[in-house]
């Protein structure tokens, strides 16, 4: 009974770094095209 919150911190780490990690690289492709239309 203890492992399950354990388990489910880890994947909710897991999910949020990959979204701010994703966002982020989305965040910057957006940038870089706009600089290069510029």
């Amino acid at each position: 009974a203890k492992l399950m919150p354990t388990y489910i911190f880890v994947v909710f780490q897991l999910v949020r770094t990959y979204w701010e990690g994703f966002f982020i690289d989305n965040t910057a492709s957006i940038a870089a095209r706009g600089q290069k239309s510029r």
